[in-house]
């Protein structure tokens, strides 16, 4: 496989927003990147994990971009019902789970009940396993707690608005982690006020 296959993301100057659904690879065992000498100035991100061969922002698209040797695992952080931190893309549930209605509308344990796998099984069943249906809303302390400091994170504050506290909370887990002392986390969002509030949190993020 060519470097270039590999790279159709988004380009963010110095790194590459490697959107793993288009970074395909023959089989879930081949490392992601074979030449990677080659590409010493590019960081590669699996955009919501390895999303085009696992449910995105799941366990298993995370531990597949994690055995591929992604530089960073990106993953979008929303507010449950009870504040507690979680990964997940869109505003509403509709999409990749069999859920309805807003995110912050429901508690954590409300959300684990939902299953966020077999609607990838459904629409992928040429690069599916059996194991992706039911499989759960993660928290960010469950993402934390499996890979550690073994990665990087690269972590988007999902609509602020819709999630008042969110900075806060993020920051908070962040810190309970040492994940920013170790360097291992950046923080991206779309709204300019979001991120003065993380910096507010912590002026080290």
């Amino acid at each position: 496989m060519s470097r270039y296959s590999l790279m159709t993301a988004l380009l963010m100057t110095p790194m590459v927003i490697a959107g793993i659904a288009t970074a395909a690879t023959a089989a879930n065992d081949t490392p992601l990147l074979q030449q990677r000498e080659d590409l010493t100035s590019f960081q590669v991100i699996a955009h919501r994990g390895a999303s085009g061969h696992a449910p995105e922002s799941t366990l298993a698209a995370y531990e597949l971009a994690h055995r591929w040797g992604v530089d960073y695992l990106e993953l979008d952080a929303q507010l449950s019902a009870d504040g507690e931190v979680v990964l997940f893309h869109d505003d509403t549930l509709e999409r990749t789970s069999d859920g309805e209605g807003h995110i912050h509308d429901y508690t954590l344990a409300e959300l684990k009940t939902l299953d966020t796998g077999t609607w990838f099984h459904e629409a992928h069943p040429e690069r599916t396993e059996e194991e992706y249906r039911g499989a759960q809303i993660l928290t960010l302390d469950e993402l934390f707690d499996h890979f550690g400091h073994t990665t990087r994170y690269y972590i988007e504050t999902k609509s602020p608005d819709l999630n008042p506290g969110l900075e806060e909370a993020l920051v908070e887990r962040l810190e309970a982690y040492d994940m920013i002392e170790q360097g291992r986390v950046l923080v991206q969002s779309f709204d300019q006020e979001s991120l003065l509030k993380v910096r507010t949190a912590n002026p080290h993020v």
